[in-house]
């Protein structure tokens, strides 16, 4: 008897070293990834759950459709499953569908679906690397099928040396912005794209507004009205009449939305890109109204009046770390109070 109450001693300190070791680990994380940042959790309540955050679902693209008062979430899959778009109610909080991605030859899309957008019955995808905008037909991804074709491809490219990569976009009344995500060394963009300001400022991506009306091709423009010439690290855009909002991340580093005043963003001469000559805007310095630090991973931005909302991948099974700090949820956030 002594001898087994020795080693049940034992294995109980052991369990219990275990138990405190995760305890504080845990402890640490949320410690090191909400304080930081209490200031935003703080201003901030629990809008929605993201959706299937625990079934392979990387959450990437984010709008919001002001007719049906919904939000619109796009995302990879990390078990090889095809991208896809989920439509949440805003007052409820729940998801109403769910659709799985398919190409028009109906082969899985396996895209990052960095951005979404709905403008009337078109959903917009965008195609990353293939240098295109995948369009969708919102009735269809509302209808309760599980997967749905693309109807075409709005290209953004002309040649070889000549194109845009799709890393983000977002729709907003009649307009659309889509641009790229830019960090060296290892997201490059074209030479073209690299501008530098008058006050010496360097910028490495380009992002590209649209006019959407329903009956151009794809509700599509078929040339940019736009050009802006973009910061390093931006994965999501939103704007309103006045300003400008970009949300910046890269790794577990805390992430960043920068607010910018449209009226002071810096023109910059005439800019060619697809074969078009338009004028060119730069996000400078001088024109950031207002910097807020929010938690690692952030992606698509939405602003609702005085409300900021932002999806995050950090707590998606690929990376896991903020699960343990409340990062499956998406927040509404009071930027009065920050």
């Amino acid at each position: 008897m002594t001898k087994i109450s020795k080693k049940f001693r034992v294995t109980l300190i052991i369990c219990l070293s275990i138990l405190l070791f995760f305890s504080l680990l845990l402890f640490g994380i949320r410690l090191y990834f909400r304080v930081p940042v209490l200031d935003y959790y703080n201003a901030s309540e629990k809008a929605f759950k993201i959706p299937e955050i625990d079934s392979g679902f990387v959450p990437q693209g984010f709008c919001y459709d002001r007719q049906d008062k919904v939000f619109l979430t796009s995302g990879y899959s990390s078990k090889d499953k095809p991208s896809t778009v989920h439509v949440i109610d805003r007052e409820s909080g729940n998801t109403l569908h769910s659709v799985e991605l398919l190409d028009e030859d109906g082969a899985p899309h396996t895209g990052h679906a960095g951005g979404v957008g709905k403008f009337k019955d078109w959903v917009y995808v965008a195609g990353s690397s293939d240098h295109c905008i995948y369009v969708y037909s919102y009735e269809e991804i509302t209808s309760g099928a599980k997967q749905v074709k693309s109807i075409g491809c709005y290209f953004l490219e002309t040649y070889e040396d000549d194109y845009l990569k799709a890393s983000f976009l977002t729709v907003v009344d009649n307009r659309l912005v889509v641009g790229e995500f830019f960090h060296e060394p290892s997201y490059k963009t074209l030479n073209s794209h690299k501008i530098t300001s008058s006050s010496g400022e360097k910028f490495g991506g380009i992002a590209l507004e649209y006019v959407l009306n329903q009956d151009y091709e794809y509700g599509i423009a078929s040339t940019p009205l736009m050009a802006y010439a973009l910061p390093d690290k931006v994965q999501g855009v939103h704007f309103t009449n006045e300003n400008f909002y970009l949300s910046t991340s890269l790794g577990l580093k805390h992430s960043y939305v920068y607010e910018y005043s449209i009226q002071k963003l810096e023109k910059i001469a005439n800019y060619e890109i697809l074969g078009e000559k338009i004028e060119l805007k730069a996000f400078t310095q001088t024109a950031r109204l207002k910097t807020y630090k929010i938690p690692p991973m952030s992606e698509g931005i939405v602003i609702i009046g005085s409300k900021m909302y932002v999806m995050s991948e950090f707590a998606c099974n690929k990376y896991f770390l903020g699960k343990f700090v409340g990062a499956k949820w998406c927040y509404s956030t009071d930027l009065t109070q920050l």
